[in-house]
């Protein structure tokens, strides 16, 4: 049987939901903080504890980065000529040559071709750097499992849902630094598709190697200095003594030899 709620028992169902969520470990973002145009980045050290407010105080996540992650993320947006293009845009990709009309965008762009996410859809599991692109995946029906939000959430045409139903459905992906970036084997959703997709493997590798830590296993290993062993002295052989063999005795070779002097006769 359909579950039928009025306007004001739908306002204490969203509240009971926002209630259940903020004790949860996953803390959402309040995606309705971010315009639509732009979204400023505030990168900040993830290893400074200072640099983290309190959950409770969480609405406008910064983007925690180190140095080496910022740039392998955004390295490869460069400022070109706007007479270079058609559309006369100043920004290109320099791993797809795609070109973007402003920096926000073009650090979009950046980060779809990395599975790397900040945000985690509640219905779906589908990973997002920024809140503008979840948003945009839950409002424009770019997820596939609209069927499991409540359904007072959900209302035909497209955008499907509000902001703020998008904000109760949008998860932090890392519970304990909200703001930092977690790595993931699963769909992203970015600027380029709302629908979940998987980057192209070879410029992800490209943009996340300089990122990556080799296992302890696998580093390289400082050759061994071999042992150089003594050669050890040959045996020496005692000398061969030569025994001269024991010649017979003048006697003993008298009595070997026939008598001469013995006569014979006939018989």
């Amino acid at each position: 049987m359909p579950m039928c709620y009025t306007p004001r028992a739908g306002q204490e169902y969203l509240q009971k939901i926002s209630e259940v969520t903020q004790k949860s470990s996953k803390r959402k973002q309040n995606l309705s903080l971010f315009s639509e145009d732009t979204e400023e980045i505030t990168i900040l050290d993830p290893n400074d504890p200072k640099n983290y407010k309190k959950r409770s105080d969480v609405n406008n996540l910064p983007v925690y980065l180190s140095d080496k992650q910022e740039k392998a993320f955004f390295g490869g947006l460069r400022e070109v000529d706007k007479q270079s293009n058609a559309r006369g845009d100043p920004y290109q990709c320099s791993y797809c040559q795609a070109m973007m009309p402003n920096k926000n965008d073009g650090r979009r762009h950046m980060v779809s071709h990395i599975r790397v996410m900040r945000l985690r859809c509640g219905l779906c599991g589908a990973g997002a750097f920024f809140g503008i692109d979840m948003r945009n995946h839950l409002m424009n029906r770019g997820c596939s499992e609209l069927h499991k939000a409540p359904r007072h959430m959900i209302k035909n045409g497209q955008p499907c849902m509000t902001k703020q139903s998008a904000e109760d459905l949008t998860l932090v992906a890392h519970s304990g630094k909200p703001g930092s970036t977690v790595n993931t084997s699963g769909k992203i959703v970015s600027i380029t598709s709302i629908v979940p997709y998987l980057p192209d493997p070879k410029i992800e590798e490209k943009m996340l190697e300089p990122t990556r830590i080799a296992p302890a296993h696998l580093s390289p290993k400082k050759p061994r200095k071999k042992e150089v062993t003594p050669p050890q002295p040959k045996a020496k052989t005692p000398p061969r003594v030569l025994i001269p063999s024991k010649e017979p005795k003048e006697e003993e070779m008298e009595e070997e030899k026939p008598s001469t002097s013995a006569q014979y006769t006939a018989p």
